[in-house]
């Protein structure tokens, strides 16, 4: 047999066997077995239709009354703002209810991915009947935008606690105005420790309306990941730590790796909800990611935020802190599920059975603290 032919046998040897791979996937996906991602394929810019840099204090909100349905490798997910732009139902701003719960936070407390019934704040809301009002938002938001939508948003709310949510993957990120764009309307901390001042890149009215897309390489590359299983799959964060054995080595947590300035700013800030809080209870919930479990497991977890938090909590009372990692860590070994299973499979967000878990977390750790429910004798 020529070379040439060889060649040419081998080449659609590989050919049919990606083709067989792929079909096989295809299948498995379609039944249900294995996630796909999507990745957008948007155009250069965009209309705001439901979340961009709207708000004058804090800068990314919701559109006020308004739907969107996204497509997910789950199934359509519909996001619903009300009238305030919260991702929750109406609201009152006057309650005489004994018990009513503010809810601070990024995108796990809004829900990605995930329906409005899914989402631990509406599950504790079923569970008890008091009032758990999600104000998470997506779109890079940090500390310092929670402490602005508190004081400017939130606090129009009749409310008795306060659970504020803090994921160290990115918050510290989202609160350093060099690790974002200047493009961006939102608030930082300028100056220095004890006598940060609050600053915006630009001035409100100048700020881009339209949200800005994806070069067109990226929306070539996106297309062939939503249209080539196999290759999606290999992306996917998961598999790929799997199959790459660099990815095996240990990794540093989130809880570990920022720095005294990211520290500072984080703690002036909840220092400033603390404050406007007053009299009421602060709890500080630590999230974890895929990323901190693996650290745990490897023996390079440290933990340093919690011990941080800890300590600022001790100078100012009227905070709790919970770290949620050790809990999940718990529900993953008496329930024997694989802690890959509270994240959703094609996105680092929590799953439906993250939801649940930290539903259950919250309740006990309020419950332990006075709380009652609507339905307590």
């Amino acid at each position: 047999m020529s070379f040439r032919r060889r060649v040419a046998m081998r080449a659609a040897l590989v050919a049919l066997s990606l083709v067989l791979i792929e079909a096989v996937i295809r299948v498995a996906a379609f039944a249900g077995y294995c996630n796909i991602r999507t990745f957008t394929t948007t155009e250069d810019m965009k209309e705001i239709t439901y979340l961009g840099d709207i708000n004058p204090y804090f800068g990314v909100w919701h559109k006020p009354n308004t739907t969107v349905t996204v497509a997910t490798p789950r199934g359509p997910v519909t996001y619903r703002s009300n009238e305030h732009g919260m991702r929750d139902r109406p609201r009152n701003t006057r309650s005489t209810a004994p018990e009513r719960v503010v809810v601070l936070g990024d995108s796990f407390v809004e829900g990605s991915h995930v329906e409005d019934t899914e989402r631990f704040t509406d599950i504790l809301e079923k569970q008890t009947g008091v009032e758990f009002l999600n104000f998470g938002t997506s779109g890079d938001f940090g500390s310092v935008q929670e402490w602005m939508l508190y004081q400017h948003l939130a606090l129009r709310f009749d409310h008795t606690r306060v659970c504020l949510f803090l994921l160290p993957a990115n918050d510290f990120k989202d609160n350093d105005p060099s690790r974002q764009s200047m493009a961006r309307y939102r608030p930082y901390l300028s100056g220095k420790k004890d006598s940060f001042e609050v600053t915006y890149p630009m001035p409100f009215d100048k700020r881009p309306t339209r949200i800005a897309g994806m070069t067109g390489g990226r929306k070539l590359r996106n297309r062939v990941y939503n249209h080539w299983y196999t290759l999606n799959l290999m992306i996917d964060r998961d598999l790929s730590r799997l199959l790459d054995p660099m990815q095996r080595k240990p990794v540093l947590s989130s809880y570990d790796t920022y720095s005294e300035q990211d520290l500072e700013r984080l703690l002036f800030s909840y220092g400033r909800i603390l404050e406007l809080a007053k009299p009421r209870k602060v709890y500080i919930f630590v999230i974890p990611r895929d990323q901190d479990f693996i650290s745990l497991q490897t023996g390079t977890f440290k933990g340093r935020i919690v011990a941080d938090l800890h300590s600022f909590a001790k100078k100012n009372p009227g905070i709790e802190v919970i770290d949620l990692l050790p809990h999940f860590i718990d529900y993953a070994k008496t329930q024997n599920v694989m802690c890959s299973r509270f994240f959703l499979g094609f996105d680092p967000h929590w799953s439906p059975l993250g939801h649940h878990v930290t539903a259950d977390i919250v309740l006990k750790t309020l419950q332990q603290d006075g709380f009652k429910t609507s339905f307590n004798p």
